[in-house]
């Protein structure tokens, strides 16, 4: 499974090496797409670690991961991920 969430995060040119509102952004795309595709917490950490090169994310990505996830999950943002405007806006 991380090595399909590499690949999205690669193919959207997702950037997790950014603060603030953007960084909150591609954690709201990647847990999103992650809920539809029944990865784990652990699978996006990974997944995010491998792609920006880092042992241990920041701990400012650290808790936006956390609270995303937890968010996206609660609230089945994976479900917009079956309509048609999610495979016009990304590569999945």
């Amino acid at each position: 499974m991380k090595e399909k969430l590499e690949k999205f995060i690669r193919e959207n040119q997702l950037n997790f090496n950014s603060y603030g509102s953007s960084l909150n952004g591609a954690y709201t795309v990647l847990c999103g797409y992650a809920d539809h595709v029944g990865a784990s917490k652990k699978a996006v950490k990974e997944a995010v670690q491998a792609c920006t090169g880092v042992e241990q994310l920041p701990q400012e990505s650290k808790k936006e991961l956390d609270k995303v996830y937890k968010f996206t999950t609660t609230f089945n943002y994976g479900k917009w991920w079956t309509r048609e405007e999610a495979s016009r806006l990304y590569k999945i």
